[in-house]
């Protein structure tokens, strides 16, 4: 079993210790499931109070705090400190050896560099380039005429369409699509039908991109996903979108066609953006949001359509009223209708005063 003590991990940690230096660690866990003889970690003052109730052996946090019983290691960044610790306990990811499975399926006319791993029931096709160091994991097909940088890692069962651009240190994760057709049809002669579908799919640089994702080829030119950007699982990019650099796409976003979204975007789960829509620079929105128009300012925005967070947080918190505001008005129309009646009952007597 590994097992460090806390003066071992401070030495690796460059940590101070405050408390016992012999406290032996044999595991890491957060501070909610943490047990005897493991680590924890407190991310700032406001976590200070868990560590109180955690069975955790000892803690690292970022700056000292009046905790008496439990060892600290005390850092800079908690958070990063106890990456660094988990990993310790944590089995080191397989290396695959460079070379070609047997029974994957490479056409002859594709160009892999020598350091790249290709496992078994991978089917790549003519023209595709592969650069150094790159790990293609089973299932995975990729089509003739793609180009795939280097350090890239493409998990099993993705299909990579023609002609796709890959840069380096791309993660594509289990079971997703890119360069699909877009849906884009034309209505003729009373039926639809497939519209153009010649372009590709570009992901540039240090992309992270999860399981079950779709990126749909453009139309004529590229779809095409900018340094940097991480896509969660379960997210559609439609034809002829343009995804800035270092956006943050959260699970089950839908993006449709020709949609644009500026550098530093971050976009929560579930929202839905509509076709051709802009979204500027470091712009937020919220989970399960629709955009429905462009953004041109940045800020947070929330529900459907979108609003800045500042008005949509008013209205959420009117819309629990709204029965008893109902009731009110239907009450005072009664009362309106009432006194309109008597009004016009006190007219009509007055009338007939004056006839008699």
């Amino acid at each position: 079993m590994t097992q460090y003590t806390l003066s071992e991990l401070a030495s690796r940690l460059g940590a101070r210790i405050c408390g016992d230096g012999n406290t032996v660690i044999t595991n890491a866990a957060a501070i909610g499931n943490a047990a005897k003889g493991d680590i924890t970690f407190a991310r700032d003052k406001a976590n200070f109070s868990q560590l109180s109730n955690s069975l955790a052996s000892a803690a690292i946090v970022p700056v000292e705090c009046e905790l008496q019983g439990v060892p600290l290691l005390i850092v800079e960044d908690a958070t990063l400190a106890f990456i660094e610790v988990v990993k310790l306990f944590r089995p080191a990811p397989p290396q695959y050896p460079a070379g070609i499975s047997e029974q994957a399926l490479v056409d002859p006319a594709a160009c892999l560099d020598e350091t790249v791993s290709v496992h078994a029931r991978a089917v790549i096709g003519a023209n595709v380039e592969v650069g150094a160091r790159t790990q293609i994991h089973g299932g995975v097909h990729i089509l003739p005429g793609t180009r795939i940088g280097s350090d890239c890692v493409i998990y099993p069962n993705v299909t990579i369409y023609e002609h796709a651009v890959i840069g380096d240190r791309v993660i594509i994760h289990a079971g997703s699509v890119l360069g699909s057709f877009g849906f884009g049809y034309d209505f003729v002669d009373g039926r639809y039908q497939l519209g153009q579908q010649l372009g590709n799919v570009i992901i540039e640089n240090d992309v992270d991109i999860g399981a079950c994702s779709v990126i749909d080829r453009g139309s004529f030119g590229p779809t095409r996903v900018c340094e940097g950007t991480k896509i969660d699982n379960q997210v559609q990019i439609a034809h002829n979108c343009h995804i800035g650099r270092h956006n943050i796409i959260c699970a089950q976003v839908g993006i449709a066609g020709t949609a644009t979204t500026g550098d530093f975007v971050v976009i929560g789960g579930q929202v839905g953006i509509r076709d051709h829509v802009q979204i500027c620079d470091r712009t937020q929105v919220g989970a399960c949001s629709g955009v429905m128009q462009n953004i041109t300012e940045p800020a947070t925005y929330m529900g459907t359509p979108t609003r800045p967070d500042t008005q949509q947080l008013k209205v959420f918190a009117t819309l629990p009223h709204l029965p008893g505001m109902r009731k009110q008005m239907r009450s005072m129309q009664r009362l309106i209708d009432e006194l309109k009646q008597r009004l016009d009952d006190d007219a009509d007597d007055i009338v007939s005063e004056d006839a008699a």
